[in-house]
């Protein structure tokens, strides 16, 4: 990838994050030992998933299709380890065997069946299964939508990421001129092998 492309997104998602946490931080002061600090690393999630694959709003669709399953190998996961629990699988093992059989799934069938899919994006169907298990657990006395109110985060940090993308290219064109060498690799849908 281009260095100077490089230098100019860099500085632009430095910008960008930098005003985001001082945004979350003033607005709703969540110390880190809160069980809402959480919530704020669906953006950074999002932001840092989509600038790496240099997303843009030609690969939304395909972003969000594929944000879309990790939430639900997330819940298959819970089923999964409830049948293994229920078979008296010890509940480590329930979890290392719950995972395991999962992600196999996961990665198999988005990697090589849908591999020319709109659902073949495993770094955002990742993020999104994370997200799943990182707010699972409902804060004492509420319900249990931390995982929604994530995935909206995580939704508004994919929208951001493509201003980001987008801003970068607009003043890499300004200052050098063009686009940078070689242009980003996003706007294809993976091949399957």
């Amino acid at each position: 990838m281009d260095k100077k492309f490089v230098l100019v997104i860099s500085v632009v998602v430095v910008a960008v994050l930098t005003g985001y946490s001082a945004g979350w931080v003033t607005l709703f002061g969540f110390p880190p030992t809160s069980p809402y600090f959480g919530l704020s690393w669906c953006y950074l999630w999002a932001v840092t998933v989509c600038v790496a694959q240099q997303s843009s709003f030609k690969t939304m669709v395909r972003d969000i299709a594929s944000a879309a399953c990790g939430l639900v190998y997330g819940y298959l996961t819970y089923v999964v380890m409830g049948l293994l629990m229920a078979g008296g699988v010890p509940p480590k093992a329930t979890f290392i065997l719950g995972n395991g059989i999962v992600v196999f799934v996961m990665c198999l069938l988005h990697m090589y069946f849908l591999g020319k899919t709109v659902f073949s994006n495993m770094p955002m169907l990742l993020a999104t299964y994370a997200i799943w298990f990182v707010l699972k657990s409902p804060v004492p006395g509420s319900p249990n939508n931390m995982w929604l109110v994530g995935c909206l985060i995580f939704l508004a940090g994919m929208v951001c990421s493509s201003l980001i993308t987008a801003i970068a290219f607009s003043v890499y064109g300004k200052l050098f001129g063009g686009l940078p060498i070689p242009p980003p690799a996003a706007d294809r849908v993976p091949e399957s092998h």
